[in-house]
């Protein structure tokens, strides 16, 4: 479903990029019908996926860590709360339910900031974490060296007590948890589409499609490389 949102977002860019310039009316209209068509093949696949989501959060209450159990079972019931309401709205717009949407378009977009927001506050957990690991393994090869003399291992000067203050969060994060990064930066991305949703700002055409084909993207390296994925996710 990735990749059907990738293609969706690139026709969509290129669909506004070529009325920006005003020429090939006809190519235009193509990546409409284009980016419609993968609108609704990517609605057919998420008809089954609240099932699933919520079927990851039961098993999340597995997860040993209690903050970190809470969030993933927040994010994942609100995830397929926003599934089930985009859904409907999407029946309604082929005109296999009568329902007024605009209520509920509204409600699927607040539940899709919620879920950003839980998405966002377990990220600052995990980089807490992150930065704790590194201050305790540079306090640890602090007290193996003598009179403070810099200890080199693996690339990492230990000549202060906080690892993540001298070398730098960004840094830590990238050569420790590249998958945090990664998550992190879809998560952001999806935020300015969120806020679109509830007219909250203005953001062009073009904007939101090039944010989420860059979401997209990251999304499609995530199911190609499993070690970018978040565990537990």
């Amino acid at each position: 479903m990735s990749v059907l949102r990738l293609l969706q977002f690139t026709s969509q860019f290129c669909c506004w990029n070529l009325r920006l310039r005003r020429n090939n009316k006809a190519l235009c209209e193509a990546l409409d019908n284009l980016e419609s068509s993968l609108n609704n093949t990517h609605k057919v696949l998420c008809l089954s996926k609240s099932l699933s989501v919520l079927t990851s959060a039961v098993d999340s209450l597995e997860v040993d860590d209690a903050v970190l159990r809470t969030l993933l079972i927040a994010t994942k019931v609100s995830h397929a709360c926003q599934i089930l309401l985009d859904n409907y709205v999407w029946l309604s717009s082929i005109g296999l339910v009568s329902v007024d949407s605009k209520p509920l378009v509204k409600a699927a977009a607040h539940l899709w900031v919620l879920t950003l927001i839980l998405r966002l506050t377990r990220n600052v957990s995990d980089l807490v974490h992150i930065m704790n690991a590194s201050n305790r393994q540079s306090l640890a090869r602090e007290k193996s060296c003598d009179n403070g003399v810099a200890l080199v291992n693996s690339g990492w000067e230990m000549t202060s007590s906080s690892g993540c203050v001298r070398h730098g969060l960004l840094n830590c994060v990238l050569l420790r948890r590249t998958q945090v990064f990664v998550d992190i930066t879809k998560n952001l991305l999806d935020i300015p589409l969120a806020m679109s949703k509830l007219q909250i700002g203005h953001l062009s055409v073009g904007l939101q499609a090039l944010f989420g084909m860059l979401g997209s993207f990251l999304s499609v390296l995530v199911v190609w490389n499993p070690a970018l994925r978040q565990i537990p996710s």
